[in-house]
């Protein structure tokens, strides 16, 4: 009876191990698994398993190299300006957030991904460069859900170009850090057909800010 017990305890104490692993190897895995399907200096394109039991998406999908090139090409953002900064200084119209090298990088890689894309995951991309001596990126998820895409920007790499107006309370904190360079930016699209603006879009599954696009019409444009 004492052996069996010893064996038994020493059963539970490996199981208890094991899902001790499991917890941290998920805990470690943070959204969910990965899978490479493009890396170098200064570009990623990945697929990520979605941690949630809700989340089921309308992949995979092909996607020809022209459909591609219109969705990173036609995004667009714009810094908001306050008040006074709107009395002092121009409106800067929106700009494009990838450049044709950024396009051109990244195009063959997504069309590969939405091709291996499963229900349970979404697309990763991400473009790297230097700027003022410190390495700066672009990084978002590209998923497709009821013929919508969703197009989120995770990350963006670009400064505001000039001294920004603002009036605020100093405190001795500083300013709180932004990481994300998403404060106060707005993104749209080109052609603005192709975005769709309504109330009724599911839960968004990945964290930023997104704009929804009826990639069908670019098909046909």
């Amino acid at each position: 009876d004492y052996i069996m017990c010893v064996q038994i305890r020493s059963i539970l104490a490996s199981v208890f191990l094991g899902l001790m692993f499991c917890q941290i190897l998920t805990g470690c895995l943070g959204s969910g698994i990965k899978t490479m399907i493009h890396k170098d200096s200064q570009s990623q394109v990945y697929l990520e398993w979605v941690k949630k039991e809700s989340f089921r998406a309308s992949h995979p999908k092909h996607f020809s190299p022209e459909l591609v090139r219109k969705i990173l090409s036609g995004l667009r953002f714009q810094f908001s300006q306050g008040m006074i900064e709107r009395l002092l200084r121009e409106e800067a119209d929106p700009v494009p957030v990838f450049s044709d090298e950024d396009v051109e990088a990244l195009v063959p890689h997504v069309v590969s991904a939405m091709s291996q894309v499963t229900p349970e995951e979404l697309v990763v991309f991400q473009r790297s460069y230097y700027a003022d001596s410190q390495k700066k990126k672009t990084a978002g998820t590209i998923y497709i859900k009821d013929e919508r895409l969703y197009l989120t920007i995770k990350e963006l790499g670009h400064k505001r170009k000039g001294p920004a107006i603002i009036f605020q309370k100093v405190n001795r904190g500083g300013g709180v850090p932004d990481p994300t360079g998403l404060r106060d930016v707005q993104f749209s699209f080109s052609p603005d057909a192709a975005a769709i603006k309504d109330a009724s879009s599911p839960m968004l599954y990945s964290s930023g800010k997104t704009v929804v696009l009826n990639y069908k019409s670019l098909s046909s444009s």
